[in-house]
């Protein structure tokens, strides 16, 4: 219940989450983890953490970068992100992103994104978070698998967190849900549930939930264990990213 707390204070600025969820938090280790996955299992089972990201790698962009992201989503049989997506970007594998920016690293050896430390949904195939430093508090970078195109998207951030759109419904559709701002990802969520759920913006998804979690996912991405002023949030479905937004 914890884990579930924290992501969706990250996700809504809301009164019934008193001061900013990140105070007092204790280590991600701390943190309760899905059901037979610890954090002693979750980095027995992944291997050697990834090395370092060099902040000297160059991204692999120009017309060779292009021709790689399309032969890789070709050999998955999912699509590319197209130019203008959250996610479109592509970088070379040790790439050292900022706070708050997402890429591809369709490059990323295999058995080499570090230790897999969460997943969604639980048990599932759907997508898998790997940390480079499993049980730090610092920035670091993540890696996330499960995407159409066969490529792992990357990011920086001191801790992230699933969060489910059954548990985002109940604070978004509640009594405190009008008062609060509507971003991006509110609004890509409302095109989702509208196309898996059908029913109209602002209504619940309804007896269709279990479907739209298959492939459907909140990320709270936040910068420190500490006080957080602002945090990134993204929103997946169906093998690729539908929105990113920062919320403060």
């Amino acid at each position: 219940m914890l884990r579930r707390s924290l992501a969706l204070c990250g996700l809504l600025i809301l009164s019934a989450c008193a001061g900013d969820p990140m105070r007092d938090m204790p280590r991600l280790q701390d943190v309760e983890m899905a059901e037979g996955q610890g954090q002693s299992d979750a980095v027995a089972g992944s291997g050697a953490a990834a090395p370092a990201p060099d902040p000297a790698a160059k991204p692999q962009g120009g017309l060779m970068g292009f021709l790689r992201g399309r032969a890789d989503a070709a050999r998955s049989g999912g699509a590319a992100p197209k130019p203008g997506d959250p996610d479109y970007r592509q970088v070379a594998f040790g790439t050292a992103l900022p706070y708050g920016e997402i890429a591809r690293t369709c490059d990323a050896p295999e058995g080499k994104l570090g230790a897999r430390v969460d997943s969604w949904p639980k048990g599932g195939r759907g997508y898998t978070l790997y940390d480079t430093a499993p049980g730090g508090t610092g920035l670091r970078t993540f890696y996330l698998t499960g995407f159409a195109d066969g490529c792992p998207r990357q990011f920086s951030a001191a801790l992230v967190l699933f969060a489910a759109p059954s548990d985002y419904e109940v604070i978004r559709y509640g009594p405190a849900g009008a008062d609060l701002p509507v971003s991006t990802t509110d609004t890509a969520y409302e095109q989702v549930k509208g196309q898996v759920c059908q029913v109209s913006a602002g209504q619940p998804c309804g007896r269709r939930m279990a479907r739209l979690e298959q492939d459907t996912v909140f990320l709270s991405v936040y910068e420190r264990f500490g006080d957080n002023a602002a945090w990134k949030t993204i929103l997946l479905h169906d093998g690729a990213v539908a929105a990113t937004d920062i919320k403060n």
